[in-house]
């Protein structure tokens, strides 16, 4: 089974993306993706779809916010 995984700091974007978009960054026989650096206090949203007989079942999307540093 592969996975289709899209990542971004929009909801709305990683919610509606397709394999053509800026938020797509993969098909993997897993669900790992590493992102870049990430910048503190913003929130990042990620959706996991499963390729089940060659057709795409869209995953939910889900979010996290990175912490800011601490003084």
């Amino acid at each position: 089974e592969k996975h289709r995984v899209y990542f971004g700091s929009s909801r709305s974007a990683v919610e509606k993306a397709t394999p053509k978009a800026k938020e797509y960054k993969g098909e993997f026989t897993n669900n790992i993706y590493t992102p870049d650096r990430l910048v503190p206090g913003r929130t990042y949203y990620w959706r996991v779809d499963a390729i089940k007989n060659k057709m795409p079942v869209k995953g939910k999307v889900w979010c996290f916010k990175v912490e800011l540093p601490e003084k």
